[in-house]
């Protein structure tokens, strides 16, 4: 989300080349994956931040559910490269001044950046059984925004949270008890209510 790959690279013009148009720009990511893999059909990169993985998995989910692809690559990286990002986050009031992050909590004082990848293989579970695949669960995905609920814009709106839940279990079908895994996107950061 930060572009620190980018700036890292344009500002030593010696490893610059005609390849820096490609290789060093989000918006061809994942155009060079699916160059690279051979693959066809919809190449996204998307951006919301921290979130950006999770909601590429939504994307990618909605994707194979319309019947638009019948397998998604889905996907997030983060690299820190910048010495500026932790400065400006920390100004900001969005760091966490413990190392700790305390998403949904009332001590939530901001979050912890960390370098990490991870990639998923989305199938539709009949696919995926009649392939032999290894499973590891399935999913199922919904997405919101919490509008000006609260303030500032990166603090979660619980109301919002507890509707989105509500919103995937009825829609779904599925016992909340029955859930065995939750991935949330939560920043961290202090709440504060207008």
């Amino acid at each position: 989300m930060n572009g620190e790959f980018e700036a890292h690279f344009i500002e030593d013009t010696k490893v610059l080349s005609h390849y820096s148009v490609t290789g060093l720009s989000r918006s061809v990511i994942s155009a060079q994956v699916a160059y690279f893999l051979n693959l066809h059909g919809p190449a996204l990169t998307l951006d919301t931040a921290c979130s950006s993985s999770l909601v590429a998995i939504h994307a990618g989910a909605q994707a194979i559910r319309t019947g638009e692809i019948n397998l998604a690559i889905c996907g997030g990286v983060n690299v820190l490269m910048s010495h500026m990002m932790p400065i400006v986050l920390s100004k900001a009031r969005m760091a966490s001044p413990t190392g700790k992050c305390h998403t949904f909590s009332k001590n939530a004082d901001g979050y912890v950046r960390g370098e990490g990848c991870g990639v998923v293989i989305l199938k539709r579970l009949g696919d995926a059984m009649r392939d032999n695949d290894k499973i590891w669960g399935t999913i199922n995905t919904a997405c919101n925004q919490d509008g000006h609920e609260n303030s500032p814009i990166t603090a979660p709106a619980e109301s919002q949270q507890i509707r989105l839940l509500e919103k995937i279990f009825n829609k779904s079908g599925i016992d909340p008890g029955s859930v065995q895994y939750i991935e949330a996107h939560g920043t961290g950061t202090l709440l504060v209510i207008r």
